[in-house]
């Protein structure tokens, strides 16, 4: 019988493609069978960032914040794979003047542009650091301050 660990292997060949980022606790690959999504792979333990990310999308993917928010397609039983919507990145005379109040991490390179119903929309695509869960039910915009490392963005 094959070894299970050549199969795993052998498997992901065929559906990891390039690398497209890489952060603290992740990396980010084209997604072979389907290129308008990426996988996201957890390199350690314990930090459940595909697993809140999941959360987050789940709890607000039927609310207006969802036109915000990359979409999370499927994840692995153990959270260590996400599959989610590919972003493009945000040239920075696109980024809005206004996001919504609910977003801390105003990174420019955790924010993408994706292509939904034929409507270019601005994401953010790496919001496992935000404080997205049980968030107000209304959409309030703040100010985006795309340059201020100390900007929070929270407020209530």
């Amino acid at each position: 019988m094959m070894d299970s660990a050549v199969v795993d292997r052998e498997l992901l060949s065929l559906i990891r493609g390039d690398m497209v980022a890489c952060g603290t606790h992740r990396e980010v690959y084209k997604f072979l069978p389907d290129t308008s999504l990426v996988i996201k792979i957890e390199r350690e333990g314990y930090k459940f960032d595909n697993v809140t990310e999941w959360e987050i999308w789940s709890e607000l993917c039927k609310t207006p914040y969802s036109a915000w928010l990359a979409s999370c397609q499927t994840i692995s039983p153990n959270g260590v794979v996400l599959i989610q919507e590919r972003t493009s990145p945000v040239p920075e005379a696109m980024l809005p003047k206004m996001i919504p109040s609910i977003f801390r991490d105003t990174k420019e390179e955790n924010w993408g542009l994706v292509i939904r119903n034929g409507k270019k929309l601005f994401v953010c695509h790496d919001y496992a650091h935000s404080r997205l869960l049980n968030v107000p039910k209304k959409v309030r915009l703040v100010p985006a301050k795309w340059h201020d490392p100390s900007y929070k963005g929270w407020t209530k």
